[in-house]
């Protein structure tokens, strides 16, 4: 049986931005697909290092603390799969 692997994931829809954030301080690298943001907030479909082959965890957030939450990744360093310049364009819709 062969394990899931990042690349056998089903493609994103094509208003998803997929963000691959390289683990660090104990944390799992993380595959993100996140919707446009709608009121200012988000649906994110995670897939992380420690679980490829399971569904992905869906939640909705403030596209704000996400925002938030991937600066800090980018301050401690963790590889982002975008530039964080073209996240927050989509982030924040542009604005």
């Amino acid at each position: 049986m062969s394990e899931l692997l990042p690349y056998d994931l089903p493609a994103p829809p094509p208003d998803d931005l997929v963000v691959q954030v390289g683990g660090g301080a104990g944390e799992p690298e993380r595959l993100l697909h996140i919707s446009r943001p709608v009121d200012g907030l988000v649906t994110v479909r995670e897939w992380n290092s420690e679980s490829w082959n399971t569904p992905p965890i869906e939640r909705e957030l403030s596209a704000q603390a996400l925002l938030r939450a991937l600066e800090q990744a980018s301050r401690q360093r963790r590889r982002l799969s975008e530039e964080l310049h073209r996240i927050r364009q989509w982030l924040t819709d542009g604005v």
